[in-house]
């Protein structure tokens, strides 16, 4: 682990009133940035519903890494970025047949749809997943 520079700053310690009443100057050994989360950066999913799909004894590991890779790549209208299966299977250290099988499974399950070349996540798997309101 390396440290950044050491610097220091002011501690102010208050009372319950909110008055301060002692300050103390303190090095910092170790500063972390602050992470700053762009529009489309991460999504929630209902607690229930991850519960649900890691019970489903039929998805193999792969699977999920397929469709947590596809979680990544959600667009505006719940579209999946143009992705090639070779590229994912590749990330994925697996092959493209077997993406591919992955793949079927979460079109057979209606989990995904194939709208002409686009992969879309349905709005019943979206419903669920999302959405506290959302019945599976």
């Amino acid at each position: 682990m390396s440290l950044k520079s050491k610097n220091t700053t002011t501690l102010t310690v208050y009372d319950a009133d909110g008055n301060p009443i002692e300050k103390k100057d303190v090095e910092v050994l170790y500063g972390r940035n602050k992470t700053y989360y762009k529009k489309g950066t991460f999504f929630l999913m209902n607690k229930a519903f991850t519960k649900f799909m890691t019970m489903r004894i039929k998805y193999t590991n792969l699977t999920f890494r397929v469709l947590f890779e596809l979680l990544d790549r959600i667009e505006f209208n719940n579209r999946i970025a143009t992705f090639r299966q070779k590229a994912l299977a590749e990330k994925l250290v697996s092959s493209q047949a077997n993406v591919s099988r992955s793949i079927k499974t979460l079109l057979d399950d209606k989990i995904i749809e194939k709208r002409e070349n686009d992969y879309y996540f349905t709005e019943d798997f979206v419903k669920f997943a999302f959405d506290e309101r959302g019945k599976a």
